[in-house]
């Protein structure tokens, strides 16, 4: 399998970003500014960044920009999430480019050798010496950043710093503005004032639409036999649609493929399992794998139950064209399982190797 490359960084854009993530380190920002004390910084296509200053929960001490509206929309989830909060997708739904300060350890065989080209070499036993730099993207494995990533940094944490001083010295500035203002960064070589601060409002974007999934041609020869096939009573299917635990790669960019796992839940077996390429439609692939599900069992179901909304959008045509109850639930039982055993198994295949 080939193995994946990053993406080419001129070695001076490096060397130029180096010193102002140092220095952002130094100032320490995270001691007076909380997570959701965030500012914007408008790139030279016009597009945000919602910088947000990591390190107030004593765990990440760094700084996450968000990207455009998939990452205000995360971060103002973030903010408003309680103490039920489920962290475990967060890594599927990232988009953002982060920087981690850490130890060496941390970093990957490419960052190595990029520090050492740089000249890095920081103090012995210094704590979070070294930068972790990251690019997320939903669905994918997070990965060296691309070029125009680096320069978004290059301009964006030097002004972050600046501000953090200014919030330093004016700690209630925040409390002063509506909730969803917030202060767009400095340009550079600006030192702002308190007073010239461009707040503007940035309201939480709407999820996009889901496209309704397309119904099967009443010709076609599997979906006219499930139709005619028997129901069984008491039968349920359950139906999810998961992130596996494990990146795979193809010689570009590694991504996390999703897993569409059919389910009988009045039996717990397995029925069928699929894994999709990241640019497959779920919708398409889930409506074949169930026709072929129960033509296999040569029984229908009266109830199909998912638990995401992209699912029972997509799967709404058909299940009208095969008179299924489909219900979106909460959790499914059987699905939730397999994940749990998936989880034991990777564990102690990593233990094991």
């Amino acid at each position: 399998m080939p193995q994946p490359i990053p993406p080419p960084v001129p070695i001076g854009l490096w060397r130029d970003l180096l010193p102002e993530l140092m220095a952002y380190r130094r100032a320490e920002p995270w001691r007076w500014m909380g997570d959701a004390a965030a500012s914007v910084h408008i790139d030279e296509g016009g597009n945000p960044w919602f910088a947000c200053v990591l390190g107030a929960g004593r765990q990440v001490y760094g700084l996450c920009l968000y990207r455009g509206a998939n990452g205000l929309r995360l971060f103002r989830e973030l903010c408003n999430s309680g103490p039920d909060y489920d962290f475990s997708q967060l890594t599927h739904r990232q988009d953002a480019v982060t920087v981690w300060f850490g130890p060496k350890s941390d970093l990957d065989a490419v960052q190595v050798q990029r520090c050492l080209e740089l000249g890095y070499a920081p103090k012995r036993g210094e704590r979070m010496a070294w930068p972790d730099v990251r690019s997320h993207r939903p669905g994918l494995f997070p990965w060296h950043p691309e070029e125009s990533e680096v320069r978004v940094l290059l301009a964006a944490v030097p002004a972050v710093v600046r501000l953090a001083d200014l919030v330093r010295r004016h700690p209630d500035c925040y409390d002063e503005h509506d909730e969803n203002a917030l202060p767009t960064l400095p340009p550079p070589g600006a030192f702002p004032a308190l007073e010239s601060l461009d707040w503007r409002i940035w309201l939480t974007p709407e999820e996009p639409p889901i496209e309704m999934g397309v119904a099967i041609d009443e010709s076609d020869p599997i979906l006219r036999n499930v139709k005619v096939l028997p129901v069984a009573k008491g039968m349920e299917i359950e139906m999810d649609l998961i992130f596996m635990p494990e990146p795979v790669s193809e010689g570009g960019r590694p991504f996390y493929p999703r897993g569409i796992l059919i389910f009988r839940s009045d039996n717990g077996i397995c029925c069928s399992m699929n894994l999709l390429k990241p640019d497959e439609d779920a919708g398409k692939v889930a409506g074949r794998m169930l026709l072929g599900v129960l033509a296999k069992l040569g029984c229908r179901t009266r109830q199909l139950l998912v638990c995401q909304r992209e699912l029972e959008v997509k799967l709404a045509p058909l299940a009208r064209q095969l008179g299924l109850d489909l219900r979106r639930v909460k959790r499914l039982a059987c699905s939730e399982e397999f994940q749990v055993g998936l989880g034991a198994y990777m564990k102690h295949r990593h233990v094991g190797s």
